[in-house]
């Protein structure tokens, strides 16, 4: 079985793990979405993952849900506390980036799931973990300490080992569509390949 994780953004982190091997043989990488605008950002992710993902051919894809107001917490605690809002154009490029995601997964037929970060971050780290720095930070540690090889840059290290986080944590996914609940449920029930 070989689970993808998408981490959505400017940089989007995007894993692939597969739970029966070792964590040491899951890839992951980082995807900058580069471009004037929305538009052309959203076409030149499509151009970087559809290969990726037609390549690789995963059972199931697993896509961090974009939250409806989006929150910067660059400049304050993880807690909530000193949040700052992100303008709406960004906003509405990361909701554009997700769509774009989920075109490109219904047109290879590959299911999927979504998760809130809560969530997954509850699900890899354990119910009430608090990182000590940032969550950012919290998930490079957690690769390293799994022996997964991450990108040379630290955005793009942070970004593809969120994406192991969020392929981690599939199992918990809060949003299945209905076309992709049969085969998120024979994955989860070990029935073997996933069908979209």
């Amino acid at each position: 079985m070989l689970i993808t994780g998408l981490d959505i953004a400017s940089t989007s982190g995007v894993s692939f793990v597969e739970p029966s091997r070792p964590s040491s043989t899951w890839h992951c990488l980082a995807i900058e979405a580069e471009g004037d605008g929305a538009w052309a950002k959203i076409d030149d992710f499509d151009c970087a993952l559809r290969p990726l993902l037609a390549d690789r051919r995963p059972d199931l894809a697993v896509i961090e849900r974009p939250l409806g107001v989006v929150v910067d917490y660059g400049g304050g605690d993880q807690s909530g506390g000193d949040r700052r809002m992100i303008n709406a154009t960004t906003t509405i490029t990361l909701a554009a980036l997700a769509g774009a995601a989920i075109g490109i997964l219904n047109s290879l037929s590959i299911p999927w799931v979504m998760i809130a970060d809560k969530t997954w971050r509850s699900a890899y780290y354990g119910k009430g973990y608090k990182p000590a720095v940032n969550w950012k930070v919290s998930a490079v540690d957690a690769a390293e300490r799994q022996g997964i090889v991450l990108p040379p840059s630290k955005k793009a290290a942070h970004d593809a080992a969120e994406a192991v986080g969020i392929a981690v944590a599939w199992r918990s996914a809060n949003f299945i569509p209905v076309r992709h609940q049969k085969a998120f449920m024979d994955l989860r029930l070990g029935n073997g390949r996933a069908v979209a």
